[in-house]
């Protein structure tokens, strides 16, 4: 199951979904892993920006995932609409396939 926690600026994801595969595809983990990763993605692009205040932590790999960012206050709404389409989507996974992702 993948494990997924929100932090007020972050996320850390844990685990593999182990859903039924399809075509030798774990279309869950799959979903997750797309999501996280446009996340991991936007926050690095907003630090390039300059939009965010310090250096985000980044950590991703094969089953874990670790990203923690604080934006700029001018730029604290345009981020905080664009995360929570994130954390949107991860809330709707786990609606959809419970018994294999949890958001906590």
């Amino acid at each position: 199951m993948t494990v997924i926690e929100f932090k007020e600026y972050g996320i850390e994801a844990h685990g593999h979904s182990q859903s039924p595969r399809v075509n030798d595809c774990d279309l869950v983990c799959c979903a997750v892993s797309t999501l996280v990763c446009t996340l991991a993605y936007s926050v690095q692009k907003w630090w390039d920006e300059g939009k965010l205040q310090e250096l985000p932590e980044i950590d991703t790999d094969a089953g874990n995932a670790v990203i923690y960012f604080e934006p700029k206050q001018k730029y604290k709404n345009e981020i905080r609409a664009a995360f929570d389409v994130i954390k949107s989507g991860l809330t709707y996974l786990s609606k959809q396939y419970g018994d294999y992702i949890c958001v906590c």
